[in-house]
């Protein structure tokens, strides 16, 4: 293990744990769908027959291009998940395999939602400092 698993990012990892209730726990379960394959195989389709079909295409392309290129960082860093590094801090509250690191969910994210509000500022005129 080195300061990949045992630095801040395990820290913010615990202080969300820390809070655990089975309210909070059904936020997080609802977070990890919408953030994970199940809520982009619901939300790309409803933004492409709903919102804009040229907006749907390029996020579907952009989401699964996305998806590539995590999974061979994943492969290329290949650090645990962080109850596999501190097994002692957690407990497995969302069942997920593979590597922890970078996150899926966190990299997909950024994708959608950046490249939602980086393509409805620019048709706003809106600019940001």
């Amino acid at each position: 293990m080195n300061a990949l698993e045992y630095g801040i990012g395990l820290d913010v990892v615990v202080f969300f744990h820390s809070l655990y209730q089975p309210v909070i726990a059904w936020f997080w379960q609802c977070l990890h769908i919408v953030g994970g394959e199940k809520g982009y195989l619901i939300l790309l389709p409803i933004i492409y027959w709903v919102v804009d079909k040229k907006v749907g295409i390029q996020l579907f392309l952009l989401i699964m291009s996305g998806a590539v290129i995590m999974n061979i960082a994943k492969l290329f860093f290949a650090r645990p998940r962080p109850f596999e590094a501190a097994p002692e801090l957690f407990v497995q509250t969302v069942h997920q395999s593979g590597f922890g690191l970078p996150s899926g969910h966190v990299w997909l994210s950024l994708l959608f939602v950046g490249f939602l509000a980086y393509t409805y500022l620019n048709k706003a005129n809106i600019t940001l400092p």
